[in-house]
């Protein structure tokens, strides 16, 4: 097996107009934890990390040091988090640079 069939010059990535739902889908879709993000003109501007995606749907509280161990005090409903998550900012501003 040659590298032409193991390798591809093609690849999922995000466009830096992307919002964090569209992060996630696209997360899921391609089965990945890290996403590249690139600009218009298709140039890398960043990296969509899973981390980033826990910050814009969890509390603070779990996500300080080790993170709290039972998150079950939280009220947030899946609504409420899919909501906040289609109303987060791009990708750009929240991928690691």
């Amino acid at each position: 097996m040659g590298s032409p069939v193991i390798c591809s010059a093609t690849f999922a990535s995000l466009r830096d107009s992307d919002t964090v739902a569209d992060a996630t889908r696209q997360m899921l879709a391609d089965r990945v934890s890290d996403l590249p993000v690139v600009d218009a003109a298709g140039a890398l501007v960043g990296l969509f990390r899973l981390d980033r995606l826990y910050t814009a749907l969890l509390p603070k509280a779990a996500l300080l040091g080790d993170g709290l161990v039972d998150l079950a005090f939280v009220s947030d409903t899946l609504g409420r988090c899919a909501r906040r998550c289609a109303k987060s900012s791009t990708v750009r501003s929240a991928s690691s640079r």
